[in-house]
Formats: C-alpha cells, structure tokens, sequence
C-alpha cells in the first residue's frame, strides 16, 4: 500500500498539474455547452482529483470543486509576503513557477498546487 501511494504522488508531481488543467478545461466546456450540470462537473471533478484511498461514502462529501476568490485571494496574500507588489501579484507568481496562472475558473486543488508549486520556489 505505501508504495502505491509512493507511486502515485510520483506521477501527480510529474503529471498531476497538466493533467488536472486538462481535465478541468474539459469539464468546463462541458458545462459551458449545457451538456452536463454543475452538479455533474463538481461530480466528475471530485471522482478525478480524489485518490481511492480517500474516497468517502457520498453523504459525508463536502467538496467544492471551483475554488472562490478568497482562495485566490490567499495566492496573492501569499506573493505579496515574499515580495510581490499590489497588482503584480499574478505576474510576481507565474515569474517564480515558470509558467502562467490559469485563473479562469480554477478549481481548490489548482489554487493549492500553485501555493505549493510558489512555496517550493520561494523557500529554500
């Protein structure tokens, strides 16, 4: 079992990021064209972006799958502890991971991997 769970986040570290932006471009063009709810999108989202170690019975889920302003809020607050000036935050971000911030209906997990992804820059 530990090395499953090795295993696993090996290929979500590698994979992980574009594969989840991919994912979650398709659930969006899905909803945007009316052909799934967006219970169905928050549905589809949290099968993909839960591991089956960590999946719960359906009542007790409370997940919400797109993330809300407070969470990109939080990314700001936390470019701007380490330098970045108001307004620049966004640009402050993509310079230290090296590539640009989706924040077109970004989800709770792509908000999180990006503070990971900037803290891993920043903190050495």
């Amino acid at each position: 079992m530990a090395q499953t769970r090795a295993r696993n986040r090996a290929i979500l570290e590698a994979f992980g990021i574009k594969i989840h932006e991919e994912m979650m471009e398709n659930i969006e063009k899905l909803y945007s064209k009316k052909e799934i709810t967006e219970k169905d999108a928050e549905r589809i989202g949290n099968a993909v972006t839960v591991s089956a170690e960590e999946i719960q019975p359906e009542e007790n889920q409370t997940k919400v799958l797109f993330s809300e302003d407070k969470d990109i809020e939080e990314l700001f607050a936390l470019a701007r502890q380490y330098g970045a000036k108001v307004g620049e935050e966004k640009r402050f971000i993509e310079d230290k991971i090296g590539h640009k911030l989706d924040l077109n209906h970004p989800t709770k997990k792509y908000i999180s991997m990006m503070k990971a992804q900037f803290l891993a820059k920043v903190v050495k």
